[in-house]
């Protein structure tokens, strides 16, 4: 949706810096532009030559270890006391769990999203059976690039998300290669319905250009979608502006002069040198790097 993609603009700078030097040189052009008259041979060199001193990053982690400085609890007998040792299944705590939402709001468009889902249970299914496979709520954190659509409501004056649209990647075993895991993209689309909230899970096709549905459509036995927005500087519904986009447009900045920096000391510290009466067409050109020789055939 357009709301999705303006914040995944707004977070572009952030996520960037977020992945060091090394995904800001895998960016390229996007945050380091090419000097007019600069080839690709040369560009390339500036790019590997180019360092990041990154604040934008320090600043987050800092900032996390602040709100984190103390684990979180939860009220002593709360219903969901149980599962704060484990609140997503993948063995971390609530305290974990709340710190990487917070650090990917913080570091992106200001926002984060936590989903409380819970596996399918096909039939009936006894609480022993239940407790054995893990059959219990769980949260997820979906980051802003994860979740690419929403359609709301205005039901007795307030906002109520009606349509969820979440970008997955599921990981299989290549039927091809044994050692091998093959990747599939997958959009997961959650309706509010009369029944409850319906679910469809549309994977991509051989044609890349072309979705289709994975299985049939379930319901999950919900009234409303079990999303919660963390929105560090809320500007909307499921809307919010990127806290440190100052900071980041300010660290891009010293990237940028830093490569100009260290790309003229590179120049600067090999010598011009000049050539008078040099005949190309007996020896061959002269060029020595950095840059090349100048020469002129006449001696005078």
């Amino acid at each position: 949706s357009e709301e999705s993609a303006a914040l995944m603009a707004a977070g572009a700078a952030g996520r960037a810096l977020m992945s060091r030097a090394r995904g800001m040189r895998a960016a390229g052009e996007t945050w380091l532009p090419k000097f007019p008259a600069e080839d690709a041979q040369a560009y390339k060199a500036r790019l590997a030559s180019s360092f990041l001193f990154n604040g934008f990053r320090k600043t987050v982690k800092d900032m996390a270890g602040r709100v984190f400085d103390k684990p979180v609890r939860v009220v002593e007998g709360a219903a969901v006391e149980a599962y704060i040792g484990n609140v997503d299944l993948a063995k971390s705590d609530l305290s974990v769990f709340a710190r990487a939402v917070f650090e990917a709001a913080l570091s992106g468009p200001g926002i984060s999203y936590i989903l409380a889902d819970a596996p399918r249970r096909e039939g009936v299914v006894t609480q022993a059976q239940a407790e054995a496979q893990n059959l219990r709520p769980y949260l997820v954190h979906l980051r802003a690039e994860d979740v690419i659509g929403w359609q709301y409501e205005t039901i007795n004056n307030a906002p109520v998300l009606t349509q969820l649209r979440i970008r997955e990647t599921l990981t299989r075993k290549d039927p091809r290669d044994e050692f091998k895991q093959a990747k599939v993209d997958q959009v997961r689309v959650m309706d509010v319905t009369d029944a409850g909230v319906r679910v469809r899970k549309y994977q991509k096709q051989s044609d890349a250009h072309k979705w289709g549905l994975a299985e049939e459509p379930f319901l999950t036995g919900l009234p409303r979608i079990t999303l919660t927005p963390v929105a560090l500087e809320p500007s909307g519904f499921m809307m919010s502006e990127p806290p440190l986009e100052d900071l980041a447009d300010l660290n891009i900045a010293h990237w940028q002069s830093s490569s100009d920096q260290r790309n003229i000391l590179h120049h600067a510290r090999v010598p011009v040198m000049f050539a008078s009466g040099h005949d190309e067409s007996e020896s061959g050109p002269l060029v020595i790097k950095a840059g090349q020789i100048v020469s002129s055939g006449d001696p005078q």
